[in-house]
């Protein structure tokens, strides 16, 4: 993926099925474009993206203990 609307279309796609590496990919991905150039998020659905790929992140962290996210979620 190699601009914010490329990340962001991956995640509408498959935010239900996105593996703990993922998700933080996703995350990481989007703050790196977000700002970069001075990108903005700029309609509500790309906002409301946004939220579904940090709740994917938070969801399948939470099932994990400390350790797994620390290896498993590294971008």
């Amino acid at each position: 993926m190699t601009n914010l609307q490329e990340v962001l279309s991956c995640v509408r796609e498959s935010h239900q099925d996105l593996s703990p590496r993922n998700a933080a990919t996703a995350c990481h991905r989007l703050a790196k474009y977000v700002g970069k150039n001075g990108k903005t998020i700029e309609s509500g659905q790309d906002e409301a993206t946004r939220q579904l790929a940090i709740q994917a992140a938070k969801r399948t962290a939470s099932r994990m203990n400390y350790q797994e996210v620390s290896i498993r979620c590294r971008p």
